[in-house]
């Protein structure tokens, strides 16, 4: 039955996504036993360098079981488990059905990979157990189970090649992971990233939806964006894709995590960073088909205890994005509304990161590391406005709007960290302080050229010169210490305690001229010149373990938060305290056997309203959609439930099927009113503003599929496919709506040869409800180009897009360390971001494209040189592993 629904799986999202079939369950070929509650085993050991003896960290270990494919009557190896070793080279495997036959693969880059079998009894001893567990004597059984239960196996990995002054990266790893508390997309393998932003990487991000201008979504609401596994004031368009080497993706984040950003979990970007003897590195250019260029590159040395990293990156970006709008309003008055715009912006952004690492022995790391960004995005637009009132030509208005916008950003930030290992396994402490800061400044010029207007009966406006001007700067500092201690193989304790201050300024000034010259006056109800500063104060405690097939996590996370501001321009201040906090999380999971899981879990977290979502100061730089914040905003509260099933078939390869529910108390969504006209522009007594409010509540369910498959040896793809429900409970009328989407992203990757590769990938995003994507203070959303807040007055139009990029691959002393990449975005133009409003006060279709086809090509070359101190004599098996194994 699960073999069939596993095949009606695969056509269905396959063949929506442009996908093929996959492989159905193979049965196990092992001894099979009466007993209920088959005997579990434990497989642990270190890795250890075969010339230094030094410990290896960040090493992939999977352990997959010897089944018959019930197609082709073959032995084939099925993945039951993937670890990684950690930072003194332990690593660890936990019930592992006895009696089986296995095959452990260790896999890390700079060295061979390493397939090692593994079983806890012997052929002759296994005829034993069975007799014995067939019979009356199953005590005797039950004790030589206790006996060979515990299984250590120290693996020696050595170089790839035997000339140490060459560097080996030709490594490989899947491109998509999959487990049941995270997922991981692997970067190094996406070659649609090749010289793009992290905005790019998220595009092919599996569960990760990306609008037009770079905002990320997962699940429908805003995840918070990590860099390290610590939260990040970088937004994903200021991190270049080549220094990323995964993406973590955690729907439902446990207590250990921040309570902030409860509406779509988290995304931890890892960067890249070695710790082999010697040095390795890359270097990366490009150019797109706008003539604007990347150039990257990263270094890494690590000689004796001190291992130092560095990374840089350009990036220049021309973006062109058009616009359409239809507005039909009924109030004030009845009127029709039509507006194209086109806009270019250009710039380049800069991005150094270095630091190093200090281990004065394999129990202690200490770990200094920063970065500084710098960018400057200048923009353009040219924009019409068609208006009509009553319906009536002689009352038509064309206005023709002509903006420039120069804008510059700096941000710096550095970080200490020490961390201990305790001689008992996975008991360790670890601390770290961050602190960075951060300048923008902001000057833009509108000038709107009106040839006729009588609206309101007012007289004629001819020409309006606006200039805003802004400038603003944060400081963030952080404090964190964690600590973990296994008490018994039956319960593990994480504790850890953060702390947390912001401070913001923040001076915004808008300021009108009607002739030329232009003397510029600055208008008292726009000025905004303000600060604040948040603190937030958390601690947390885990209780973690594993009985037979049953592991358990449950947790409590407590915080408090306070913010404090001051606006100078009315004399108001704003002293908001919200008590401490309770933020429960369980999860609870069931081995059904070694390739199937399901797991239940549930979260409370918390979103905040941001300053600027409280500001009460009008803005008027977009004179058709002026905006205004609510001071009393309060934060919204998310509840998660998942139910989630982990099936793994065949090697490499996964199902997995999640069921969720999320209910939002409080949701913070945008929403149009009708209010008092203070507009320099003039125009009808009351006009509609944008602002922000708390909706009565809103529940979002859904079931989400996500495989993937190695189809043929050389096409892997994986699939995902989210089916939701969204319904929104408004408070105040107008507000309020349930719909029924779908979200799929697929990603094939194709080795056509040994040296070429192809990547073709594409998202399919039916008609949603518009609910708020970047609420609260928390957001890592894109500071590039347009960004709009959606609405729950609305709904966004069903929009599609497919990339492509091939790779070529040169071969030098054996070895692919240079490589050609070419691809191109929206290949079809079909991606258009497109919405549609409904108010009591008027309705509006929307639709922008941004950046269709746009090509680059890009070139990477990776080098390094490995040091080989005196090779001490250890004795070692023959295949590189020190293995205990009882025999009987």
């Amino acid at each position: 039955m699960i073999a069939r629904l596993h095949r009606l799986f695969n056509i269905i999202i396959l063949h929506f996504l442009f996908g093929s079939l996959a492989f159905s369950q193979p049965q196990q070929d092992s001894v099979k036993f009466s007993r209920t509650n088959p005997p579990i085993g434990h497989i642990s050991g270190r890795l250890i360098d075969s010339t230094t003896q030094k410990p290896l960290s960040n090493a992939t270990l999977i352990l997959s079981s010897q089944q018959i494919d019930p197609v082709t009557k073959k032995k084939t190896l099925v993945g039951i488990t993937t670890v990684s070793s950690s930072n003194n080279g332990a690593y660890s495997f936990s019930n592992i059905p006895l009696l089986g036959r296995y095959v452990m693969q260790v896999d890390m880059i700079g060295y061979r990979s390493k397939n090692i079998p593994v079983s806890f009894i012997a052929p002759d001893g296994l005829q034993k157990l069975k007799a014995l567990s067939d019979s009356s004597a199953s005590q005797d059984a039950e004790s030589m189970f206790e006996k060979i239960s515990e299984k250590n196996i120290n693996v020696f990995l050595s170089k790839e090649t035997n000339n140490l002054n060459t560097v080996v990266i030709s490594a490989t790893k899947k491109q998509f992971e999959m487990g049941i508390d995270k997922k991981v997309f692997n970067v190094d393998n996406n070659l649609l990233s090749t010289g793009q932003t992290a905005t790019e990487v998220m595009r092919n991000v599996p569960l990760v939806n990306v609008d037009i201008d770079g905002n990320i979504s997962l699940r429908n609401g805003s995840p918070t964006l990590f860099v390290d596994g610590k939260p990040t004031t970088l937004t994903l368009d200021q991190i270049p894709a080549n220094i990323i080497d995964k993406v973590e993706i955690i729907t439902n984040p446990s207590a250990k995590y921040d309570a902030s950003g409860g509406q779509g979990g988290i995304v931890n970007l890892v960067l890249k960073k070695q710790n082999k003897q010697g040095y390795n590195g890359g270097l990366s250019g490009g150019i797109d088909s706008r003539a604007r260029v990347n150039v990257s590159g990263n270094f890494n040395v690590r000689y004796s205890k001190f291992n130092v990293f560095a990374s840089a990156a350009y990036k220049q970006r021309k973006s062109i994005s058009t616009l359409n709008s239809n507005l039909v309003a009924t109030q004030p008055y009845p009127y029709n509304l039509k507006q194209t715009s086109k806009t270019t912006t250009d710039g380049y952004f800069t991005f150094v990161r270095g630091g190093f690492d200090y281990l004065p022995n394999e129990k202690n790391t200490l770990t200094v590391s920063g970065h500084y960004v710098y960018g400057y995005f200048p923009s353009n637009a040219t924009q019409v406005l068609d208006s009509i009132k009553d319906t009536k030509p002689d009352s038509s208005t064309i206005s023709n709007r002509i903006t420039s916008v120069g804008g510059v950003f700096k941000r710096y930030s550095a970080q200490i960290e020490y961390r201990h290992d305790f001689a008992k396994k996975d008991h360790n402490i670890s601390a770290f302080v961050n602190y960075s800061s951060g300048k923008y400044t902001s000057v833009g010029n509108y000038n709107t050229f009106t040839n006729f207007t009588t609206l309101n009966g007012g007289a004629p406006i001819n020409t309006i010169f606006q200039k805003n001007t802004l400038y603003g700067l944060n400081n963030y500092l952080t404090i964190q210490a964690d600590y973990a201690n296994p008490l018994h193989k039956l319960l593990s304790i994480e504790a850890g305690v953060r702390s947390a201050v912001r401070w913001f300024a923040d001076t915004t000034q808008q300021s009108f001229a009607y002739s030329i010259p232009q003397n510029f006056v600055p208008d008292p109800n726009l000025l905004a010149n303000y600060k604040y500063i948040d603190q937030t104060y958390a601690g947390y405690i885990n209780f973690k373990g594993k009985y037979k097939k049953l592991g358990y996590q449950a947790g409590l996370r407590a915080e408090s938060y306070t913010y404090k501001g001051t606006l100078f321009t009315k004399d108001t201040s704003f002293n908001i305290f919200y008590p401490i906090s309770l933020f429960p999380s369980v999860f609870l999971t069931y081995d059904l056997n070694m390739n199937n899981q399901i797991q239940l879990n549930y979260s409370r977290r918390v979103d905040r309203p941001s300053f600027l979502q409280l500001l009460p100061v009008y803005d008027f730089s977009d004179i058709q959609n002026p905006s205004i914040g609510n001071p009393a905003l309060k934060p919204q509260y998310t509840e998660t439930v998942e139910l989630n099933y982990n099936f793994s078939y065949l090697k490499a390869s996964n199902l997995l099927v999640t069921f969720y529910f999320k209910y939002l108390n409080n949701l913070i969504t945008r929403y149009q009113y009708l209010g008092k006209n203070i507009s320099p522009y003039g125009g009808p007594d009351s006009i509609i503003y944008n602002t922000f409010i708390n909706s009565n509540g809103s529940y979002n369910y859904g079931l989400e599929l996500t495989n993937t498959v190695d189809i043929f040896p050389w096409w892997n793809c994986n699939v995902n496919l989210n089916i939701f429900n969204v319904t929104l409970n408004g408070a105040l009328d107008g507000l309020g709506s349930n719909f029924y989407s779908l979200y799929g992203k697929m990603n094939h990757n194709f080795k056509i040869t040994k040296t070429w590769a192809v990547q073709f990938s594409g998202y399919y995003q039916s008609k949603s409800v518009l609910v708020s994507v970047a609420s609260g203070s928390n957001s890592n959303q894109s500071s590039y180009g347009q960004s709009n807040a959606p609405s729950g007055q609305g709904f966004s139009i069903p929009r599609y897009s497919f990339d492509i990029a091939i790779r070529k691959d040169f071969v030098f002393h054996k070895i692919h360390n240079l490589s050609l990449t070419l691809s191109m975005s929206d290949i079809f133009r079909t991606q258009v971001y497109g919405t549609n409003t409904t108010t009591n006060y008027f309705t509006q279709s929307y639709n922008r494209r941004r950046d269709p086809q746009l090509i680059t090509f890009n070139a990477s070359y990776r080098f390094g040189k490995f040091t080989a101190p005196k090779q001490k004599n250890v004795k070692a098996k023959s295949d590189g592993s020190q293995q205990d194994q009882l025999d009987f």
